[in-house]
């Protein structure tokens, strides 16, 4: 039987990997209603509120379970952009190229 603290830890976190142009990368803060939140985070990455964007992983305490998740994100955000008609910007495209391997340009 989980206790009351297993219970609440058992949810998905997400934290985002920058990495500076000038090197060396860092897993950036996040509220926790973003980084336990995967809309937020999708929204985060939409608008581009982390500078130099590298990675993305998800996490979960109970399970022991963590993964890299930035090509299903980069995916599940081309498709909501096909879906809303709308353009990603130059960053948001290179990144989404980068992980779901889709040239944004060319299916645009």
């Amino acid at each position: 039987m989980a206790t009351k603290l297993q219970t609440a830890l058992d949810l998905t976190i997400y934290t985002v990997m920058v990495t500076p142009k000038h090197g060396g990368s860092y897993f950036r803060e996040l509220p926790l209603e973003v980084a336990t939140d995967r809309a937020a985070i999708k929204k985060w990455i939409c608008e581009w509120q982390f500078d130099d964007l590298d990675r993305v992983f998800a996490f979960n305490p109970v399970e022991r379970s963590s993964s890299e998740v930035s090509a299903e994100l980069a995916d599940e955000i081309y498709g909501d952009l096909l879906a809303s008609q709308t353009r990603p910007g130059a960053h948001l495209a290179n990144w989404i190229e980068r992980h779901a391997q889709i040239d944004v340009q060319e299916a645009a």
